[in-house]
């Protein structure tokens, strides 16, 4: 198996099929954990490959459980429409990056319906891609997975240039809104023409909207709850024998969170070329959209790519209060 370059805070791991399931890993020390705000905080006290010989098979069972349960009901009706929108056959051999992968479920739920594709992972969390790698091995998904933060173009670096799906739940709301925009430039630039970016995204709604929308949301169900994700990191922290949550430093303050509207998250697909675009789904807490990667460019998508390439057009969403 070929071997990538890897340098000592970025490595791809072989792929998952592969020397990955006999070695479980690469020896990769986590130097730092750097948080969209740009701060570095504590070393983790475990190396990646430290933390995969905690994961035994009953254990990602427990976490796998437990991370449902925390991630809400509608989690996997999620999963299952990402899926299901997807405009291939269920017999193409596709190449699907799952972005900031966490323990794996947006990926494995595409490999479901298209058991031939080949799943790539990426993630800055060397703890929930540990999760991702087990199950995946276990699961005989093949793929390379990355370590890396996406706080800089960097995370590039290495994956290949040509998928077929990049897809994410529940990340992009993590950045600032004009890191959230160059990301969606990056991953324009690694699909293949045809190919399809799919997000789950938390969304507010319109500032004249919001008052009324706030008051229905208020009757809905809840879709986390506080005990649910005590449980889940309490797990963590007791197999890993320190508190992890500690190690990802506090919430940037200008991070995206809750405040992109619709029509906002549909704007940044715009601005980096995607088309056409649709909203697969709206309910109280998030939005799920997609976006293609035109086969042949319109003269709408050569002019925002002329745009971006002179830096006269600006890509960042109003910011939604």
């Amino acid at each position: 198996m070929r071997r990538q370059k890897m340098n000592r805070l970025n490595r791809a791991h072989p792929p998952a099929a592969c020397g990955l399931c006999a070695k479980r890993a690469t020896s990769h020390e986590v130097a730092f954990v750097k948080t969209t705000g740009g701060k570095s905080v504590s070393a983790a006290p475990d190396s990646l490959e430290q933390i995969q010989r905690k994961l035994s098979n009953d254990n990602l069972a427990d976490l796998l459980e437990l991370w449902s349960a925390e991630q809400g009901r509608a989690k996997k009706r999620d999963l299952e429409l990402i899926a299901a929108a997807l405009p291939f056959s269920p017999q193409q051999r596709l190449r699907v990056l799952d972005l900031c992968c966490g323990p794996g479920d947006v990926g494995r739920a595409i490999r479901s319906r298209f058991p031939k594709s080949r799943i790539d992972c990426v993630d800055r969390d060397a703890f929930l891609i540990s999760i991702c790698i087990g199950v995946n091995c276990r699961e005989g998904i093949s793929g390379n997975a990355f370590l890396r933060d996406l706080s800089s173009k960097a995370w590039l670096r290495e994956l290949p240039r040509e998928y077929d799906v990049v897809a994410t739940a529940n990340a992009l709301h993590w950045f600032k809104p004009r890191r959230a925009a160059a990301l969606f430039g990056e991953v324009f630039q690694r699909l293949r023409p045809g190919g399809v970016f799919v997000f789950a995204e938390p969304a507010s709604a319109e500032k004249r909207l919001a008052s009324g929308f706030a008051e229905w949301k208020a009757r809905e169900p809840a879709r986390y709850s506080r005990e649910n994700w005590e449980r889940f990191w309490s797990r963590a922290n007791e197999l890993l024998g320190y508190d992890h949550t500690r190690q990802l430093g506090p919430r940037d303050p200008g991070r995206i969170d809750d405040r992109m509207s619709v029509p906002g998250w549909i704007k940044l697909l715009k601005n980096s070329g995607f088309e056409p675009i649709d909203v697969l789904l709206r309910d109280a807490d998030e939005v799920i959209l997609a976006g293609a990667k035109p086969r042949k460019f319109s003269p709408s998508s050569r002019r925002v790519l002329a745009g971006k390439r002179i830096g006269r057009r600006k890509f960042l969403p109003a910011r939604q209060h």
